[in-house]
């Protein structure tokens, strides 16, 4: 295959969310895959950097911002020096290269050397590897984040607590749009499930509640937003409504 005579488009992916993390490694670590870059005559068009913040916002923020480019076809390649930064648990992580991989765009993990995909786009095996052990250890991890919900449940049960919401308190058609305004702008401009929950931050579950709402309501929602099942949803998180 010819080498290619233009630059590779990249973005950089730097993780200052972690406490032990100074200003000082910060931009060494910046520096370092900068170099790579110029090593490798890349073309970084954009740096994105995870800040600190409340729960996995920050992260969301990053990858979203990085399929954006990798949608708008202006990134061929994410630089990263490790991909735990791509989110705080191994489903996110495993959806996000998923995403990526949908566009054509290669992971690059500095630290251990291994880029996802081959030039021609198919996975490489450091690809294959990576993809196959964050499966694994996304359904291990689902199944504890399951056990510990049962066990809880179970707990309440015995307690005498009741479960589910209280009588009342259920909520309107109406009220539900307004929680979720994102949601409902992105299902009225037709995007998959999957990828509106990835974007809000929000369960699957929830842009289907919110989906249920606006039919409820008689709101016009686009025809590809009620799609046939994607075969990754499954990989997205599982959370509580």
């Amino acid at each position: 295959m010819a080498a290619e005579s233009f630059p590779i488009p990249v973005a950089i992916l730097i993780n200052s969310i972690s406490r032990s993390t100074t200003t000082a490694s910060l931009s060494q670590s910046l520096r370092a895959l900068l170099q790579v870059a110029r090593d490798k005559h890349w073309e970084v068009v954009e740096t994105i950097e995870i800040h600190p913040g409340e729960n996995n916002a920050p992260v969301r923020t990053a990858t979203a911002r990085i399929l954006e480019l990798a949608e708008a076809g202006r990134i061929r390649k994410v630089l990263a020096n490790d991909i735990s930064c791509t989110g705080r648990r191994c489903s996110l992580a495993l959806q996000f290269l998923r995403d990526l991989h949908a566009h054509g765009v290669s992971f690059c993990w500095h630290c251990q050397e291994i880029e996802t995909l081959l030039p021609e786009g198919s996975l490489s095996p450091g690809g294959s590897m990576i993809l196959a052990l964050l499966d694994e250890m996304a359904s291990a991890e689902n199944a504890r984040h399951s056990a510990s919900i049962l066990s809880g449940l179970t707990s309440a049960r015995n307690r005498g607590r009741t479960l589910g919401r209280p009588p009342g308190t259920k909520d309107t058609p109406d009220a539900i749009l307004g929680r979720y305004p994102e949601v409902v702008r992105h299902l009225e401009e037709g995007l998959s499930l999957r990828k509106i929950a990835h974007l809000a931050g929000v369960a699957q579950g929830t842009v289907q509640r919110v989906r249920r709402a606006m039919q409820q309501e008689g709101k016009t929602i686009t025809a590809t937003a009620g799609h046939a099942p994607d075969p990754f949803e499954d990989a997205l998180p599982v959370e509580l409504l």
